[in-house]
């Protein structure tokens, strides 16, 4: 565990020096065109920083802190999302469902794990709506639940999961560094797509998300392919090419998932959202990305590895 506390401090110090730096630039040049960027650096430098702490402080620890961000998101999205007045008891099981399936984690129960959310929660919640009293807007209400906990709840506890490496595939920086590894490509893929779409003019789609420029998924594609050869090797048992394909995949699906946010954004007009508040950056913004790229690396690993 000794190269797992080095690598942890080593991220740590460079979180705090990359977010003192932001903050500073942020105030040094109020109206630049790389305020979006320095944003990004000053959200994704105190989220590294955090992980680093959490991960220095022991398993049980670093689950918690998973936890705690899977309310936080899912609390973020029930309250942009359009609920009717008969979906609270089936919101609150959903809440009720976060430490449920970090325990499941916490025993290394797999087959549960897989099936909790998307199968066991989503038919008792389907079954629960469909016994109100009202049933307009029924399909909706299912969907967008169901939604909220795919994304808050199971993709991120992908994360919390990699914990239960065996010590044997990666057993210089165990399951510790492969968190780490996932947090530095979705950092490094985040932030270089802020500075690729900067002032880009061929967007992905302009009446959707015309921030979203394929000039940022090029910049940041190259960034995350050179991040992952070099920190691959060390951080997860996957060799260059693997990792540097691993990542690939990663930035593709966190970039078109961070689109996809933006659309449902758009489509419930939520001004709480990240999709309609372009220049305002939080944590939770961040963590948007690990939800999608989370369960891509987790199941490439599993099948690249012999963590079966």
């Amino acid at each position: 565990m000794s190269l797992v506390w080095t690598w942890n401090l080593i991220f740590a110090a460079l979180a705090v020096a990359a977010y003192t730096v932001s903050r500073w630039l942020l105030k040094a040049l109020p109206d630049s065109s790389y305020v979006v960027p320095l944003r990004h650096i000053r959200a994704w430098a105190g989220l590294v920083a955090f992980f680093s702490i959490a991960l220095s402080l022991g398993r049980a620890t670093t689950l918690v802190f998973f936890a705690a961000l899977s309310y936080l998101i899912l609390k973020e999205l029930i309250s942009v999302l359009p609920l009717r007045h008969v979906d609270r008891r089936p919101i609150l099981w959903t809440y009720l469902a976060i430490p449920v399936q970090y325990v499941l984690v916490a025993m290394d129960w797999f087959a549960a794990f897989v099936v909790f959310i998307p199968i066991l929660l989503w038919l008792t919640i389907a079954v629960r709506l469909a016994l109100s009293a009202e049933n307009r807007g029924f399909i909706r209400s299912l969907a967008v639940i169901q939604w909220a906990s795919l994304v808050a709840i199971f993709g991120l506890s992908h994360l919390g999961y990699l914990l239960n490496l065996p010590a044997h595939t990666n057993a210089e920086s165990s399951g510790a560094g492969l968190i780490l590894f996932v947090v530095m490509i979705a950092a490094t893929q985040n932030i270089l797509e802020s500075f690729g779409s900067r002032k880009g003019t061929h967007s992905v789609n302009p009446n959707v998300a015309p921030e979203k420029q394929w000039g940022g998924l090029i910049v940041s594609l190259i960034g995350t392919l050179l991040v992952a050869a070099w920190l691959g090797p060390l951080l997860t048992p996957l060799n260059y090419w693997q990792a540097m394909a691993v990542a690939s995949l990663m930035t593709i699906t966190s970039f078109f998932g961070g689109l996809l946010l933006i659309a449902i954004g758009r489509d419930l007009q939520a001004e709480t959202m990240v999709a309609q508040r372009p220049t305002h950056i939080d944590f939770l913004d961040c963590v948007h990305r690990l939800y999608f790229s989370a369960p891509i690396f987790f199941y490439a690993l599993r099948h690249l590895s012999d963590w079966q």
